[in-house]
């Protein structure tokens, strides 16, 4: 499969081509924004600089459409502070100093064709087949250079995807039939080719697999599952024997209350081209996200059996209880994760609204035994329709021991904490001061307290500045299952967005 490469010197031209290929009759659109981002890391004697500028452009006439990012990128040092994820995907030697067209995308969409060239994103049911995207906040892209082309019929649309990221090249087909009353279902065929280094691709692979969905009354069910082949490797593939992956969910609301219940079995399924459920829940709590994305990084899909049951009721609009299980197991050795959450959410005369949550969860990992009891809560109080306060805390209580020394020393108990405060004016301003700190003696780290302001200012219609200056203690930040690893910082963050 040959890799499409579109130069810098075809943008401009496809881009004054659009009034010609289109309609007299149809009007040009044009929508620019800007993303602007400047980190200054100033820790003791040592000042780092990071900055990011991101100028995407649209444009539409008629049938035709382009997109195109211009991206300005310059980091002093990022073998000490890279804040991007890009000192391990360059052969830059210090400092990074580069403006390029980084991204673009070029499409022909009618009523039952639509046709995409460039930087194309894909997924298909939930993710367990090839899934492409990107996430800015996580710094996380695997969209691929190529072609995407889909067909809508009455009888159910196909789509064809062939590209390649990073080396990594993928070709694909995917058919999805009308529904047919309450059933909705779809397959999909993906052959992939590993890149020389730097990827859990294996040199020729092969995924297969189907969704059904079934909506019946008050209750839905869903389950999907992909096999992944490896006849590129002697048909035996890389551990001997071919991966799967199967994920089965279902839920059912009866008046005020619903319940939820999610599995998945993962076997020989670690790669970055696929988004499949965690089977965890995806929590707001900056503390529990960071759990969660040690956990991913530690227990990853090649070998695992997750469950997520969950159950919430609705007293009123403003009144609801939920509550939550989950537990990872890897198959192939004692490691294993387990948590429960409960959170009742509450108000007095629609003017002060409370959110009280509780979790327990434990971890193993090697020789690593970690249990976590968590405490959290938030008061909001408006004022009026324009100003409210917010005051919150995060509380954990950690043990962690070692098999190997626990019958004959102590677990290490610590503590981790986050306290908040935020004011806000609505619509123009949101003012948060944050303070956390822990009680763990740790070598690793030169601190046990971090405090951060932070603004989010509208400065005007279509142009938002945020604004933080502090500290902020390194962890995972997680948004739908992807996970990325944000270093700890000291110093000024600026980041401005602009539409026009």
């Amino acid at each position: 499969m040959t890799r499409l490469h579109l130069g810098r010197g075809l943008v401009p031209l496809l881009l004054l081509s659009l009034p010609v290929a289109a309609s007299a009759a149809d009007e040009l659109y044009l929508s620019a924004t800007n993303k602007f981002e400047y980190r200054r890391f100033d820790q003791e004697s040592r000042r780092e600089e990071a900055l990011r500028n991101r100028l995407e452009v649209s444009a539409y006439q008629g049938i035709f459409g382009a997109w195109v990012r211009l991206e300005g990128l310059q980091i002093s040092a990022p073998s000490f502070y890279d804040p991007y994820g890009v000192f391990e995907e360059t052969d830059e030697p210090g400092r990074i100093d580069r403006t390029e067209v980084t991204k673009r995308l070029f499409t022909v969409n009618t009523d039952s064709f639509r046709a995409e060239v460039g930087d194309v994103s894909h997924t298909f049911g939930r993710g367990l087949m090839l899934s492409v995207f990107e996430d800015e906040a996580l710094n996380f892209d695997t969209r691929l250079e190529g072609f995407r082309g889909r067909v809508d019929h009455e009888r159910g649309s196909a789509t064809v995807i062939a590209g390649s990221a990073e080396g990594n090249r993928f070709r694909g087909v995917f058919v999805e039939p009308d529904a047919r009353g309450p059933v909705r279902a779809g397959a999909g065929f993906v052959e992939a080719w590993g890149g020389e280094s730097n990827t859990d691709v294996f040199p020729r692979e092969q995924h297969a697999g189907a969704f059904a969905e079934v909506a019946a009354g008050p209750a839905n069910f869903y389950g999907e599952y992909v096999e992944r082949r490896f006849p590129g490797l002697e048909g035996a593939g890389a551990f001997g024997t071919p991966g799967r992956g199967a994920f089965a969910a279902a839920d059912i609301t009866l008046g005020s209350a619903t319940a939820s219940v999610e599995v998945r079995d993962f076997f020989r399924f670690e790669h970055a081209y696929n988004d499949p459920p965690t089977t965890l829940r995806q929590h707001t709590w900056t503390s529990l996200n960071r759990v969660n994305g040690q956990v991913l990084a530690d227990i990853p899909d090649d070998d695992v059996l997750g469950v997520l049951a969950s159950a919430e009721y609705a007293y009123d609009f403003f009144t609801t209880f939920q509550g939550s299980w989950s537990r990872l197991d890897r198959g192939d050795n004692d490691d294993d994760f387990f948590e429960v959450y409960g959170e009742a959410k509450g108000n007095w005369r629609e003017k002060v609204f409370v959110t009280a949550a509780a979790s327990e969860s434990e971890l193993s990992f090697g020789t690593l035994f970690e249990e976590r009891i968590g405490g959290f809560g938030e008061v909001v109080y408006e004022f009026n329709d324009r100003n409210s306060l917010s005051v919150g805390v995060e509380w954990s209580e950690i043990q962690e021991s070692s098999r190997v020394t626990r019958e004959f020393e102590f677990p290490h108990e610590f503590s981790e904490r986050i306290w908040y405060a935020s004011w806000g004016r609505s619509p123009w301003l949101n003012l948060t001061f944050t303070y956390e700190d822990t009680t763990e003696e740790d070598p690793a780290e030169d601190r046990d307290e971090w405090y951060t302001l932070f603004a989010e200012i509208a400065v005007a219609e279509n142009h938002d500045l945020n604004v933080s200056f502090g500290s902020e203690k390194g962890g995972w930040k997680c948004t739908g299952g992807v996970c990325f690893f944000e270093p700890e910082f000291e110093g000024l963050k600026v980041k401005w967005v602009a539409r026009f």
